[in-house]
């Protein structure tokens, strides 16, 4: 089955996402890190295995791709919001289970902290989620010394980390609230976002429903270099929630 492109507006900006898979199962939003489009999903958009378990949705963030490129969005609130559409959506067959990398891991956990009623359960890879913790810095320096030459995607990758700590620190303080099961995976070989945020994850979020897990070799590209072990990641964890696939 061909993927294909939708559109979905909200009142902060219109939403790309390309979609796949099968109609009729539950959905799984694919959210990608910074700077990225969905392209860099395509990879999992494409496995057969996920095809067909799952109506399939990877989104360009906003300021990315064809949603509102080149115009940032620094609140992570707002990041989660713009992909409210997409996930009642997919929804239609059951609620979403999401998958974030990177960036995108603390824009798939808010879905799951702040809207049960529509996330099934959340799978992060290598995600950002300790405000504390000085991820992209170098990105964060870089830009501000560069602006003025910096390519479109870095000047909007720079101004959300900028703003990305107080964004965790306001997810933090919420925290209690997660209900749904979130499969964390934190490579121990990643300089991106390093172990320190996995740390923090399991001392901040309640133990019931956070659970993670450390690869002694993994790097902060488990999505491209590892596929065929994310899908299988992502089938046993949406089974053991509950959901029909």
């Amino acid at each position: 089955m061909a993927t294909s492109s939708r559109y979905f507006p909200t009142p902060l900006g219109e939403t790309h996402a390309r979609l796949g898979g099968d109609p009729a199962q539950p959905g799984l939003l694919l959210i990608p890190g910074s700077p990225s489009t969905w392209r860099d999903m395509a990879v999992l958009l494409r496995q057969p295995a996920l095809r067909s378990a799952f109506h399939l949705a990877a989104v360009d963030r906003p300021g990315y791709g064809q949603s509102t490129p080149g115009v940032p969005e620094p609140s992570l609130q707002r990041q989660a919001e713009r992909l409210l559409p997409v996930v009642a959506h997919l929804a239609q067959a059951g609620r979403t289970w999401v998958l974030g990398h990177s960036y995108g891991g603390p824009v798939a956990l808010w879905l799951a902290v702040h809207y049960p009623d529509l996330v099934a359960g959340a799978t992060l890879l290598n995600p950002v989620v300790d405000p504390g913790t000085t991820t992209f810095q170098w990105l964060r320096n870089t830009g501000q010394v560069l602006w003025p030459v910096l390519p479109g995607l870095l000047k909007v990758s720079t101004v959300e980390m900028n703003a990305l700590p107080s964004g965790l620190a306001a997810m933090a303080r919420e925290a209690h609230r997660l209900r749904v099961p979130v499969d964390f995976v934190q490579g121990m070989r990643d300089f991106v976002a390093p172990p320190l945020h996995a740390d923090f994850a399991e001392q901040v979020y309640p133990a019931p429903y956070m659970a993670v897990e450390r690869l002694p070799k993994g790097s902060h590209f488990t999505p491209f270099t590892q596929p065929t072990w994310v899908v299988e990641r992502v089938l046993a964890a949406a089974k053991a929630s509950g959901t029909p696939v």
